[in-house]
């Protein structure tokens, strides 16, 4: 095992080399590059291990430079990220991955839905603060419709937050093919169930056509409506 106290590399092809300097008096300096493949990496800030792990991230002493590291973390394959990893100062990554199904991101955070929920997004991160306990922001935006029980959304974006075990996902917004549109929040808790809140405002949506959709007959014209609701 290569180890340090926040990382553990406990399986694949790993391989390095080191050049060291030093004189007397003075701090060590040392520099190099460790190569990675397959690689699976546990670390106590992530609840799931990150799998197959492929790259070659340099370092000169405290300072890892990661240029195109990729790897798998539960159902979402192929994360790229890049940037600066300093175990003094903290982290300053990037990581994108287009292409995530909604399937495969509810599935790696263990979070059940209460209506059938089909789409893809692509979700860019920002990856900061210390190395014990990083922060994830950023955005998802759906590349193709969402569909959402019976409506389709023909377009769809969230803001993104991690902050420990608390999932945020702020400024939701979805404009319904039917017409009107969807904005909200949502907190999600990942742990066991992933119990989560969401908070949502649909605007000027046209009830008639919504009424039909689910199959009911109201006998009267309703026009454009708006409603908030939660849900837990």
């Amino acid at each position: 095992n290569l180890a340090t106290e926040a990382v553990t590399i406990e399986s694949g092809d790993v391989s390095g080399l080191m050049e060291m300097s030093f004189e007397p008096g003075e701090e060590i300096d040392y520099s190099g590059t460790i190569s990675a493949k397959n690689a699976d990496i546990v670390t106590e800030v992530l609840p799931l291990t990150v799998e197959n792990a492929a790259g070659e991230p340099q370092f000169e002493g405290n300072l890892w430079t990661v240029d195109r590291l990729s790897a798998d973390y539960g159902a979402i394959e192929n994360v790229v990220a890049e940037g600066l990893i300093d175990f003094e100062n903290g982290y300053d990554l990037t990581a994108v991955k287009n292409g995530v199904s909604v399937e495969a991101f509810t599935n790696t955070i263990d979070l059940e839905l209460p209506v059938p929920t089909e789409g893809v997004f692509d979700a860019i991160a920002q990856v900061s603060g210390p190395i014990e306990d990083p922060q994830f922001s950023g955005s998802a935006t759906a590349n193709g419709p969402l569909y959402v029980d019976k409506l389709t959304f023909s377009d769809a974006a969230t803001d993104i937050l991690l902050q420990g075990q608390q999932l945020y996902l702020d400024n939701i917004a979805a404009t319904a093919t039917t017409g009107g549109s969807i904005q909200g929040n949502g907190q999600v808790r990942l742990a066991q169930g992933s119990p989560f809140t969401f908070q949502l405002a649909g605007r000027n949506l046209p009830a008639d056509e919504l009424v039909t959709l689910y199959g009911l007959n109201s006998g009267f014209a309703i026009g454009l409506v708006s409603a908030d609701a939660s849900v837990v």
